[in-house]
C-alpha cells in the first residue's frame, strides 16, 4: 500500500490538492489499521498457545511480543505519513526524526535493559517508535493541517480492544495447534463480519464483497 500511495501522494502535493490528500491520508491510515489490526489480533490471541509449542526458556517474551506488536500497529495507523513528508519540502524532517529515533532507542535501552532485561529492550523499542510516530503525525498536522484519524479509526480501535478482551482468556481444550487454528478461524469470521456490517472502510468492504461473491 505504501508503494501505491507514494506516487499518488506526490501528485496530490504537486497539484496542491489538500482535500484529496486528506482523503488519501485517512483512507490509507484506516485501511492499514484494519488489516494490521487483524494480524495484531492473530498474534496476541494465539501467543499463549504458541508458547506451549516452544521451549520454556522463550516463554518470558510475551510482554516483548505485545509491545513490539503495538509499536508496529502504530506504524500502520499513521498511513501514508512518510509519503507526505518525503514528497514535500519537509523531507529533511524524516532524517532528523530518524536520528532522534536512533538516539532514543540507545538511551532507553541503556536505561531499561539493566532493570527489566529483555522486557526492557521491548519497552525501549516501543517507547521510541511510538514517540517517533507521534512526532511525524504532529508535524504533518501542524504544517499541513491534516490528520490520519477519523470516526471509523476509533471504531476499529474499540473493535480490537473488545475482541482482545473476549478471545484472550478463552481457549479450546485441544492441542495448541488445533486451538490456534480454531481460534484464528473464529476470530477471522467475527472480525470480517463486524468490519462488513459496520462498513468501517468502503475499500475493504468492496474488496471483501468481491472476494465473497467470487467464492459463492
Amino acid at each position: 500500500m505504501h508503494q501505491i500511495t507514494n506516487p499518488i501522494t506526490a501528485k496530490l502535493l504537486n497539484d496542491k490538492n489538500k482535500e484529496g490528500l486528506d482523503n488519501l491520508y485517512k483512507k490509507s491510515s484506516l485501511n492499514l489499521f484494519i488489516i494490521s489490526g487483524f494480524i495484531f489480533l492473530l498474534i496476541i490471541l494465539n501467543i499463549n498457545q504458541l508458547y506451549e509449542l516452544i521451549p520454556d526458556k522463550y516463554t518470558g517474551g510475551l510482554i516483548v511480543v505485545l509491545l513490539i506488536s503495538v509499536a508496529k500497529l502504530s506504524d500502520n495507523i499513521i498511513g501514508n505519513n512518510n509519503a507526505i513528508l518525503f514528497n514535500s519540502d519537509y523531507y529533511r524532517v524524516v532524517l532528523a526524526l530518524g536520528v532522534l529515533l536512533a538516539i532514543m532507542t540507545v538511551v532507553f535501552n541503556i536505561l531499561l535493559i539493566p532493570k527489566y532485561g529483555i522486557n526492557g529492550a521491548g519497552l525501549a523499542t516501543f517507547i521510541s517508535i511510538v514517540i517517533y510516530n507521534i512526532a511525524k503525525v504532529s508535524f504533518v498536522y501542524f504544517k499541513f493541517k491534516l490528520s490520519p484519524f477519523c470516526v471509523n479509526s476509533v471504531k476499529t480501535f474499540v473493535l480490537i480492544l473488545v475482541l482482545v478482551g473476549f478471545f484472550y482468556f478463552w481457549d479450546f481444550p485441544f492441542h495448541p495447534v488445533i486451538n490456534i487454528g480454531l481460534k484464528s478461524v473464529l476470530l477471522g469470521l467475527c472480525y470480517v463480519t463486524i468490519v462488513l456490517k459496520m462498513n468501517l472502510s468502503d475499500d475493504i468492504t468492496l474488496l471483501l464483497n468481491k472476494f465473497l461473491n467470487k467464492k459463492l
